[in-house]
Formats: C-alpha cells, sequence, structure tokens
C-alpha cells in the first residue's frame, strides 16, 4: 500500500498507493498463489474456541523427533512464555503504550487531532468531487494522501467578499 500495486490477488483488483507514509517500512513474505489460497481457507473458520496448546502439539506431531530437534521445535506451555514474555515485552510495550497515550492527549490537547480531521475531510470531499465531475473513482494520484498538510492550527479571521462558483468545462455549476 506504500506504493500500489499492479494486481492483488487476494483482492482481484489493482490496489492504489493511497497512503503518505503510514506503510514506509513493511516488509511482506513472497507467497505464491496457491499458498495465498491454502491462507484464505484457513482463515475462514472461527478459531477462537481452539485452546492454543492443541496447536503446539500438532505443531510437534507432524515433524519427526529428528526434525524437531533440528529446528528447535518443540511445544511450550503457555505459562512458561507468560513468565518470560510478561516481564520482557508485555510490560516494556504496556509502559510505551502509556507514553504513547499521553503524547496523544497532548496532541489532542494542543489542536492536533482537529487539524488531522479535517484533512481527512477535506481529501474525502475532493475525492467525491472528482468521483461526481469525471466519473472515475481514481483521481490517479500517487499517494493518494500526501504527506503534506494543508490545513495548520491558527487563529484565522475569515472575511466574505463574493462568492465564485465553480463551473465545469461545459458551464455547469460544479457540485458535490
Amino acid at each position: 500500500m506504500a506504493t500500489g500495486t499492479d494486481w492483488s490477488v487476494a483482492l482481484m483488483q489493482k490496489i492504489a498507493h493511497f497512503n503518505g507514509g503510514l506503510f514506509d517500512h513493511t516488509t511482506a513474505l513472497p507467497l505464491s498463489a496457491a499458498q495465498i489460497s491454502v491462507l484464505l481457507e484457513a482463515a475462514k473458520p472461527d478459531w477462537s474456541d481452539v485452546e492454543p496448546a492443541i496447536f503446539g502439539t500438532l505443531l510437534e506431531r507432524a515433524l519427526s523427533p529428528r526434525d524437531r530437534h533440528k529446528l528447535g521445535a518443540h511445544y511450550t506451555p503457555r505459562s512458561y512464555v507468560e513468565r518470560l514474555v510478561k516481564p520482557t515485552i508485555i510490560d516494556p510495550l504496556r509502559a510505551r503504550w502509556d507514553n504513547v497515550r499521553i503524547a496523544a492527549a497532548q496532541h489532542q490537547a494542543a489542536g492536533d487531532t482537529p487539524v488531522a480531521i479535517a484533512q481527512l475531510v477535506l481529501w474525502i470531499g475532493y475525492f467525491q468531487w472528482h468521483k461526481k465531475t469525471t466519473g472515475q473513482s481514481d483521481t490517479g494520484d500517487r499517494p493518494l494522501l500526501p504527506k503534506e498538510q494543508t490545513i495548520r492550527a491558527q487563529d484565522a479571521v475569515l472575511a466574505y467578499d463574493a462568492e465564485l462558483p465553480r463551473k465545469d468545462a461545459a458551464g455547469n455549476f460544479v457540485t458535490i
């Protein structure tokens, strides 16, 4: 999504480059069409009620003892994992998350959130206007949402002098 793609096997359509930075640092595993098909089929059932230990047991039994040893593929009970993961991963991530929440609250207090929302609303309006005036959903702009911010948080005095309606090539008024 950071650069768009000519074709998505999963969606059976082209994916536009629509984001101005969110997906700059991502990597994707190289999967064949058959592998993607298997993953899509496996994702259809509701797996939420299956005890995770079952998957560990299946993994161990699917491999020969020699392969398990060679790969280091041995199922570790949840309690052992939690004893290690909680202090080394979960607790630090929760502390970082608390810091992110504090920073978000500060940005919101500083007025950054309304600016971001206004920016997004303007882009949505632009896309709607483009679709209505051209009949095309895709503007051809890449990225669709650029990183440049066209709205700033500041005090403003607005003056209304006159309304100059926009007209299309045929002389008709352009509306959304």
